[in-house]
Formats: C-alpha cells, structure tokens, sequence
C-alpha cells in the first residue's frame, strides 16, 4: 500500500513546530509499519524536486510557503496554488490514499477519477475565532480557508481526528456525521526523546535555579493564539501560595509576530514585579528541549 500525505509545511524544511512535525511522525509510523509513504508538500526554496530525508521521500512542489507570521495558519492564496499543483502531480501518480492536513486536497477532490482521500482537518484556531474577525478578514478567511476546508471535509470518504474535543468541533462546525471520523492520535519519537535525556541533563543551578524550586515550563510559540498571557496571568496567582515557584517560557521567536508577543510577555512579568521568578529561553535548539523538560515539576 502507498499513502501519499500532504500538507503545506512539513519537517525539516519549513521549521520544528507541532504543525510541521505532525506529518513527518505520521510518515515514520507508516514507513515502520512496512506502509510506503511519501510527503508532498511545498518548496522553501522556489525550487520543485525530491528529496529524502530520514529515509522518507518529500515531493516538495511550488509556490514556496514560509510565512507563519499569518493568524490564520498558513491560510493564504499561495496555499490554492499549492493544492492545484498537488492535484495535478497525483494526477500522474500511482497511489492507494491521500491523507491530506487542512483545504490541501480542495482541487484533487474536485477528479472524477480520483483515489479515496482521508481529510484532517490539524488547526481549527481560525474557525473557532472567526466571530472574533474584522470584516475584511472575515472575508479573506472565508475565501481562502472556510469554502475549501468545508468542501474537503464534506467530501472526503474520511476525517481523521486528534481526539474526543476535535471530534466534537468537527461536527459543531461542519455539520457531518460522526460515522465519518476517526481518531488519529498525535505521534512522537519516544526513542529520540530517550536518548537526548539520557546523554547530558540541564541542572537547575546552570539556571540560576535550586532544588527547592517549583519549576513549570511551557513549550509553545510566541503567538496570542497559545495563550501565553493567561498562563502568565495564572502564575502571578499561583506566585501568592507557592512563594518558590518558577516559571520557564520556551518558544521559537522567528517571525514579526513572534518578537511582538514576546516583548508583550516580557513587559507583562515586569507589570508583575515576576521578573526574578519567570525565565524566557527563545529559540532554544531542539537537541537540548527535552533536557529542559527533564528539570521541570509541571
């Protein structure tokens, strides 16, 4: 059996987010489980080729894809194009399913003669806050993600979802049956993870930390969408009862919107005299992340 999966920023290329890392786990899992699998995605270059990384094959197709400073994850004319080409790639392909993320499966789906496709509908966050748009974002969101998202769900033989509350929003928004979805649990490299542990720790002390410590770290990227304000909010209320904890704020810190939310936070613990009790680390690289967890309470 051959799965083609396809979304529009996948690892390694286009970053070492949740959402990039999604499909690359999926396609280990396949590929381990004697499924051939290949990753169609978009370029980060310009340029449309093959490449294998991690002994799995990505097709990366034009136009190039980059830009996450956008609210509404990636939903933008370039990701229409992209879907055109992948439809017109598969096309000339011989494959079994299309597991494909979001509204990238929009033109395929449009075939006569197409393959069965299995939609996941991975980052709701624009749908849910879609009363909280201007009009022209309304608009532009309602072009370029809500018409396509809606015609791929609604016409997939299968929705593949990452648990009970999704299952619930799926069918909240989209009105369809739940016969239709099934539940596709998130996937990690628990072997990698062991191993980064295992080599070198990350002591409290190289931190400025003691053992007696309350330490909370929170992993996400500095965007409002995550939330961070109110977990900072949150610990300014916990800082009252738990006088020795601390709070460790790991993230990627790339695009304009990213620094923006960060500088944000910063002025926020400083508003809280939190300074002393709260550490940002942005941009920490992926080998040492897991070692960061390793020191945590919470």
């Amino acid at each position: 059996m051959k799965v083609v999966l396809s979304f529009f920023n996948v690892y390694p290329f286009h970053g070492k987010g949740g959402v990039e890392k999604y499909p690359y786990y999926f396609a280990k899992s396949l590929s381990k489980a004697g499924v051939d699998v290949e990753i169609v995605t978009s370029t980060y270059d310009g340029k449309s080729r093959v490449e294998f990384y991690d002994g799995i094959k990505y097709v990366l197709l034009r136009p190039k894809i980059r830009n996450r400073k956008l609210t509404m994850n990636l939903t933008h004319p370039w990701a229409d194009i992209l879907s055109l080409n992948l439809a017109r790639y598969l096309k000339k392909q011989d494959f079994d399913i299309l597991h494909s993320y979001g509204g990238a499966a929009y033109f395929y789906l449009r075939y006569k003669d197409r393959r069965p496709v299995v939609v996941q509908p991975f980052g709701l966050e624009p749908w849910t806050a879609y009363h909280s748009l201007n009009f022209l974002q309304k608009i532009y969101l309602q072009i370029f993600m809500r018409y396509p998202w809606k015609y791929c769900i609604t016409h997939a033989n299968a929705i593949a979802s990452e648990g009970a509350f999704i299952n619930k929003q799926i069918i909240k928004l989209f009105d369809i049956d739940k016969n239709k979805i099934f539940n596709l649990p998130i996937g990690v490299d628990i072997e990698s993870i062991k191993k980064q542990i295992e080599d070198e720790k990350v002591s409290r002390s190289e931190l400025g930390l003691s053992e007696d410590d309350f330490i909370i770290i929170s992993v996400n990227r500095f965007i409002p969408i995550k939330g961070l304000d109110y977990l900072v909010d949150a610990f300014s209320i916990v800082k009252q009862y738990v006088k020795e904890a601390k709070l460790i704020l790991i993230g990627s810190m790339t695009y304009p919107q990213e620094v923006k939310t960060y500088e944000y936070l910063v002025n926020k613990v400083k508003k809280y005299n939190l300074s002393n009790d709260v550490i940002f680390k942005p941009n920490l690289p992926e080998d040492i992340l897991f070692k960061y967890y390793s020191i945590s309470d919470i």
